[in-house]
């Protein structure tokens, strides 16, 4: 979006956090409109008021993100996120996208009640990242990942067996991984750039 475009409404509008909601790439521009004015800047009568005014703001961030879009390499790091959770379901371990407390946070079935319908003795763990560390990950250029043994015993070493398979499998796909072994701590993923379609 143009600065002066962003002069003009930053007053009113926080365009650097809508799109950080655009980067996503998760939402329809229908979806977002109906976020903030509903969800995020609700109840303030002016934005109620302003439903157009938000729309073409998204409009504009949507518009850019894709032109954007025609410079990232054949292969982005999403994608090859998307290969490393492929791996991990093949060896029981289950990933998620996306996962968040409420129902606009969390798309389609990726969500923390998805993970409680599994049937644990098929599986030896769960991985994910939360809503909240997709905005970090935008922002910072590192993603978070948390996961947990599917135990109701909250076994550590069944825990740290499962971060040793999330690690090895982050760095087999190339990833630069930061993780303590620690079973409370969270698997990062360094010189993360979200980049996905």
């Amino acid at each position: 979006m143009e600065d002066s475009y962003i002069k003009d409404v930053g007053e009113y509008y926080p365009v650097d956090e809508m799109e950080t909601y655009v980067r996503m790439a998760y939402y329809d521009l229908d979806t977002l409109v109906g976020i903030w004015v509903e969800e995020i800047l609700y109840p303030d009568q002016f934005y109620m008021d302003q439903k157009e005014e938000v729309r073409g703001i998204f409009g504009e961030l949507i518009d850019e993100l894709e032109r954007e879009q025609e410079r990232w390499p054949e292969e982005t790091d999403f994608d090859r996120l998307e290969k490393v959770f492929a791996r991990l379901n093949g060896q029981g371990v289950v990933c998620t996208h996306h996962v968040g407390l409420e129902d606009w946070m969390r798309p389609g079935v990726d969500s923390l009640e998805y993970l409680s319908l599994l049937d644990i003795e098929k599986v030896v763990g769960c991985c994910y990242y939360t809503f909240v560390d997709m905005m970090s990950a935008i922002e910072s250029d590192s993603l978070s990942l948390q996961y947990d043994s599917m135990n109701p015993c909250c076994d550590n070493e069944k825990m740290v067996a499962v971060g040793r398979l999330i690690r090895a499998a982050l760095e087999t796909e190339g990833f630069e991984v930061e993780w303590n072994g620690n079973p409370e701590a969270s698997i990062i993923i360094e010189d993360f750039d979200w980049q996905r379609w």
